[in-house]
Formats: C-alpha cells, sequence, structure tokens
C-alpha cells in the first residue's frame, strides 16, 4: 500500500515535537513529530508497528538561534513596513520565500529527512503569507513562491506524503492539488464572532477532501481556560461530522503524548 493510500485509511494520528515517546506514537496510525527528537531507530520501530512518521519544518520562521540564521542574510528576511518581519510571540524571524538561497535550504533539509527515513513532511509557519502586514502585490508573490515550494517537494518526492498546516484561505487553494492532506490547528469553532468565517472554512474542507483526495485534520492544543471545553466539543463534533480526523494536544505540544486524544465528544 503507498504511503497515500495509507494516510487516507488512517484513523487517528498524533502530534508530538518532545523527545522519545516512540511506542506511544507507534499506537497511532499517523505520527508527526520533531526531527530533532526523534532517532532513526524510533522512527523505524513506529513504522514496524504501521505507522506512518512524518517529520515537523517550519517553512517561514527561523529562531535567531537556528544554525541557518547563520547562512542568510537581511536580504533573506521578509520585510515589511519597518523592516524585517518578527513573530513576537515566539520570537521567530520570518524568512522570505522568494530567496532563492532559503528555497536551496529549504530543498536540502527536506532530503535530509527523507534520507533519514521519514515518511513525509508536515509544513508549518506557511500560512503565514495569509497575514503578515506585507502589500497585496508582495502577499500574492508569497503564495506563488508558497505553492511553487510544494510543486517542486512532490515532483522530487512523489512517493512521500506533503501535509500543510493551516493556510484556509487562498494558499489551500493553490496548493490543493499538490498535498496530501490539510491540518487546521486550533480551529475557532466555539466563537460566535468566528461562525461565518468557519463554516466557509469547513465547507472548503469537504470540498478539497472530496476533489482532491485529501485527508483533513483537525487539530487543539490543550488550553487552561473557561471556553476549553465548548471548544474541544466543538472540534470533535465537526470531526465526526464531516469524517475529519482530530487529535487534542497536551500543552507546548510536547508535555507528552494524548492517548486519549482521539475520542469521541461526550
Amino acid at each position: 500500500m503507498t504511503r497515500k493510500k495509507k494516510l487516507q485509511a488512517a484513523k487517528n494520528y498524533a502530534l508530538y515535537y518532545g523527545f522519545g515517546r516512540e511506542q506511544d506514537l507507534a499506537q497511532f496510525d499517523l505520527a508527526i513529530v520533531e526531527p530533532l527528537g526523534q532517532s532513526q531507530a524510533a522512527i523505524k520501530c513506529m513504522q514496524e508497528k504501521g505507522t506512518l512518521v512524518c517529520a515537523y519544518l517550519s517553512v517561514m520562521e527561523l529562531s535567531f538561534a537556528a544554525d541557518e540564521m547563520q547562512l542568510l542574510t537581511e536580504e533573506d528576511l521578509l520585510k515589511g513596513p519597518g523592516g524585517p518581519l518578527k513573530n513576537e510571540q515566539y520570537g521567530n524571524w520570518l524568512v522570505d520565500l522568494r530567496s532563492k538561497k532559503w528555497q536551496r535550504m529549504l530543498g536540502q533539509k527536506a532530503e535530509n529527512l527523507f534520507t533519514a527515513g521519514y515518511d513525509g513532511l508536515f509544513l508549518d509557519t506557511l500560512a503565514d503569507v495569509e497575514y503578515v502586514p506585507v502589500s497585496a502585490d508582495c502577499r500574492t508573490e508569497l503564495i506563488f513562491a508558497a505553492a511553487a515550494l510544494m510543486g517542486d517537494l512532490k515532483k522530487d518526492y512523489p512517493g512521500h506524503l506533503l501535509i500543510q498546516n493551516n493556510g484556509m484561505e487562498r494558499l489551500c487553494l493553490m496548493t490543493a492539488k499538490l498535498i496530501d492532506a490539510l491540518c487546521w490547528e486550533n480551529p475557532p469553532l466555539e466563537r460566535p464572532e468566528s461562525a461565518a468565517w468557519s463554516k466557509e472554512v469547513i465547507k472548503r474542507l469537504k470540498r478539497l477532501r472530496d476533489e482532491e483526495k485529501l485527508s483533513i485534520l483537525l487539530l487543539m492544543q490543550q488550553q487552561q481556560e473557561a471556553k476549553v471545553s465548548k471548544r474541544r466539543w466543538k472540534a470533535c463534533e465537526a470531526a465526526q461530522r464531516y469524517g475529519f480526523l482530530f487529535y487534542e494536544a497536551p500543552p507546548e505540544y510536547t508535555a507528552g503524548v494524548n492517548m486519549l486524544g482521539n475520542i469521541k465528544s461526550p
């Protein structure tokens, strides 16, 4: 069975950015992991149990301490009206997807991960193109650059999986034919002010699933707040109603593997 067919047949998944825990992760059909936290022996252990193992890869954001930052110049960073852009929440710099140097570096990172044995990539921060403070022309160029990246990866590694995280507006429409799964992280389904937008996103996800044979993942991070039960219930309800896969991850995606993360809503 091809990786694509195994993904389409998957009944559950887990996402974990900590170290090890391969025995727990091997109990899921799909495991999305941080490569720095897994050895080749751990990858093999999960795969021998029938688990698809995909590696996290940040496409547009880098921490200042990342090794890649030493190889980039200011010309490779994405700029807004006030200079290079930064994700203040995490302290990450945004890299310009139009940079030829960064495109080559991303291609090399992908090759290294596939050589290490991963079944696919979980492409994160790609959705930054939809909301970073840049001009309309720049945004369009970034979206086309993101789609071109996906096209190159699919062409070079046709037997491997590409999972896109977020990008539910224009980006998913550009990449739908190039990816294997689309993940909606922390969907605001419980928020009345987001109801109309969420409804349109779900409609779009259903269409892309049916027309492009995409697997749809809903991902939630556990939080300590009053609305967490409603948030979880709404996400579970949507997953069950539309046939999406749902996972509720422990805080920061590093606090462990939630063995009950796929249970049905109460």
